[in-house]
């Protein structure tokens, strides 16, 4: 089993808005970021329904706005790719407390060596997951030199499994920033990796993917079929992992996504549905989000523990304090090669946008001619 998951980090780094430093900490700025340098974090007590003593975890961050490490008494450390502002390389994530006597000890943690070619893009990687190099995976690629995108991609996890993507055509692609997690070869939810940020495939031996043109797809990888619909202009979205047996599901889960004008998740809720067919009738886990609303920063996080996907005993809240700012310089997301990234405008995730003159407020880049551009909404 996999000490640590990759997917998740990479929703974390891989999605930056491509920003560099300020000394300044004037909070009047549309088109800048501000990233918290501390989070406190209560749990509620469901009987007496009162916040306890809080914890205090803090962040530090490279020039990029990219984090570099958590600390909540035990330091996770993060390391990126000097190649490639938050291309993520290197994480040391203390283990869990073993037992009564023993301490926390950096044996958890993940470890990539990528190789890249003239043109900065990936041509192979190992990733290891562990110090005694024992649970590790590995991306192999080759790449079409007319279009410049990958047409083939070989990932194997450790020395018993192997998963070729072979005559792939791209809606998107990145090769600065293509990264495969191998536990894509024996867990369908992975592949949610290649369907949305800077590589998405449309379509490979024997694997297909309808995209609407919101931003919306529909596929099917290892007998599970993924669905994300978006469902306002904000970019509001469901998504489903379903399992069918007799046309009806028979495993699945689900997560609405709530977003507002500018595009921060303001609320979350998961569903899952074992056996009998229909999500009707659970309670949710759910969790809510607050921003300032002059300057766009988070205040607060209230809810289930989402990241985990667990209910836990009683109601996690989170605030965010001590911001520091940071300008949008552009998208690390979106390749400035003409031959991997067409003429658009382009969300801060790296996703084309339909039209530009129905864009909801925001900030967004725009290419034309080879050239980018930071445009406001």
């Amino acid at each position: 089993m996999k000490n640590f998951n990759l997917a998740l980090l990479l929703a974390a780094t891989l999605a930056g808005n491509g920003v560099s430093a300020q000394t300044d900490t004037n909070r009047g700025d549309n088109d800048v970021v501000w990233k918290p340098q501390t989070v406190l974090s209560y749990v509620k007590n469901s009987e007496s329904d009162s916040w306890g003593k809080p914890e205090t975890i803090t962040y530090t961050y490279d020039q990029y706005g990219y984090v570099t490490s958590v600390d909540n008494g035990r330091k996770t450390t993060y390391t990126y790719d000097p190649a490639v502002p938050g291309y993520l390389i290197d994480t040391r994530l203390p283990s869990l407390w073993g037992g009564e006597g023993e301490e926390w000890d950096d044996n958890n943690y993940y470890h990539e060596e990528v190789a890249r070619d003239a043109n900065n893009r990936v041509v192979s990687a190992k990733y290891v997951f562990d110090q005694s190099g024992t649970m590790y995976g590995t991306l192999d690629v080759e790449y079409d030199e007319t279009t410049g995108k990958a047409k083939k991609m070989t990932v194997k996890l450790g020395d018993a499994y192997t998963r070729v993507f072979d005559d792939i055509e791209w809606a998107a692609f990145d090769g600065t920033r293509l990264k495969i997690d191998p536990y894509i070869i024996t867990d369908p939810g992975y592949v949610e990796q290649l369907l949305t940020g800077p590589n998405r495939i449309k379509s490979a031996n024997n694997f297909n993917v309808e995209y609407t043109a919101d931003g919306g797809y529909k596929t099917k990888y290892g007998g599970y079929t993924f669905i994300k619909t978006i469902t306002d202009a904000n970019g509001s979205y469901v998504k489903e992992k379903n399992l069918y047996r007799s046309d009806k599901i028979y495993e699945g889960k689900k997560t609405i996504v709530t977003l507002d004008n500018h595009g921060n998740v303001v609320k979350k809720e998961s569903l899952s549905c074992e056996e009998n067919g229909i999500y009707e009738g659970d309670t949710p886990l759910t969790c809510e989000y607050t921003y300032n609303s002059d300057y766009g920063y988070p205040e607060t996080r209230i809810g289930d523990d989402m990241d985990e996907g667990v209910r836990v005993d009683g109601i996690i809240k989170l605030e965010y304090r001590d911001y520091l700012r940071f300008a949008i310089t552009g998208i690390n997301n979106v390749s400035t090669d003409n031959s991997v990234c067409s003429d658009g405008v382009y969300n801060l995730n790296g996703v084309k946008m339909s039209s530009e003159k129905s864009l909801p407020n925001g900030i967004y880049m725009k290419r034309m001619n080879g050239r980018t551009v930071k445009i406001l909404k």
